[in-house]
Parts: structure tokens; C-alpha cells; sequence
């Protein structure tokens, strides 16, 4: 299990709303949870699959193997509503992404006060398999419509999600 607090993307100071994130597996699944609280109201302004939520509050979770140049991006709005992205990253030619129709992603949100709890489980089979050494990256825009607070698990020192040299390794455990 991992388990660690997002900062500012720019410099890694502690953030306004809080976010706290839990990434497990099993022999199926990646789990990935995000705790968050946030000031006042949060804006949410897409409600389809698929549709743009990262212009609005919306965790994010970019995770690939380490020896591909191909990654994915998982994103989920507090109303619940998903976003998945196939990315092919080039470090000359820059980001490509194609939005995968497929929902393969199991996923809810649970509220409580000023928090809620982003949860996305994601089939090892859908990521290149269980046995591949991935790296990744976990992100957050708190927003409330006037306000956008950037938030990353690596600080990457500017507003740019896709900067794969700044993913981290992860690693899953068998449980036994």
C-alpha cells in the first residue's frame, strides 16, 4: 500500500483543501482513493463520461509502465463523473491522447460535511498487466469556480500534468 498527501504542484507546500491519497491492489485491481476536503463549494461543471472535468475540481491519477513510452489517465469528479485517456508521450513530438470509450473502470465518490472520497478501481489487465513495474503521478484541482488551487503527489514546478520524467515508481505487493 501507498500512501501520501498532495502538494502544490509548483513547490510543494502544504495546500489550502487538503488531499490525501491511498493507492492498494489486489490480484486484479489497482484501488486508487483520494480524501479530499475542500473551502466552501467545489465546481463541477461536466456530468457525461468522458466529458472535459479536468477544467473543473477532479482528482487525477496518470500511471504507465516504466518501459513504455505509452501511459493512462484516470480522472473522476465529485459528481462521479469519469474520464479515461490513452496518452502516447514523446519527449520530441509532445502528448497525444485518445479518450478510451471503454468503461472498464469501477468507481464511485462518497460525501461527508466539506469531504469526499474519490474511489477508482482499475483491472491490472486493462494497464498492461499486474507484473510490470509502473510509474506514476496523482493530481488535484481543487476548484470552486473563481478559484483553481494545482496540486500534485511529485511536484513538478510549473501547471503541466504530463511531465512524465516527474512520475513516481510504484510498487504493488502480492498479499498472501
Amino acid at each position: 500500500m501507498f500512501t501520501d498527501t498532495l502538494k502544490n504542484i509548483i513547490d510543494g507546500t502544504p495546500c489550502e483543501n487538503s488531499t490525501h491519497l491511498i493507492v492498494d491492489g489486489d490480484e486484479k485491481c489497482l484501488t486508487i482513493k483520494f480524501h479530499c476536503e475542500y473551502n466552501g463549494k467545489y465546481d463541477t461543471p461536466y456530468a457525461r463520461y468522458n466529458d472535459p472535468i479536468y477544467r473543473g475540481e477532479v482528482v487525477e491519477f496518470f500511471i504507465g509502465a516504466k518501459d513504455e513510452e505509452i501511459y493512462y489517465e484516470f480522472d473522476l469528479a465529485p459528481n462521479d463523473t469519469l474520464f479515461n485517456a490513452k496518452i502516447f508521450y514523446h519527449k520530441e513530438h509532445g502528448v497525444f491522447t485518445k479518450v478510451i470509450d471503454e468503461k472498464f473502470v469501477l468507481h464511485s465518490v462518497e460525501h461527508k460535511g466539506n469531504k469526499y472520497v474519490a474511489i477508482m478501481k482499475i483491472p491490472f489487465e486493462k494497464i498492461g498487466g499486474k507484473a510490470r513495474q509502473y510509474i506514476f503521478n496523482a493530481y488535484r484541482i481543487a476548484s470552486n469556480g473563481e478559484k483553481k488551487e494545482f496540486q500534485a503527489l511529485n511536484p513538478i514546478g510549473e501547471i503541466d500534468f504530463h511531465c512524465r520524467d516527474k512520475f513516481i515508481e510504484l510498487r504493488i505487493e502480492n498479499k498472501e
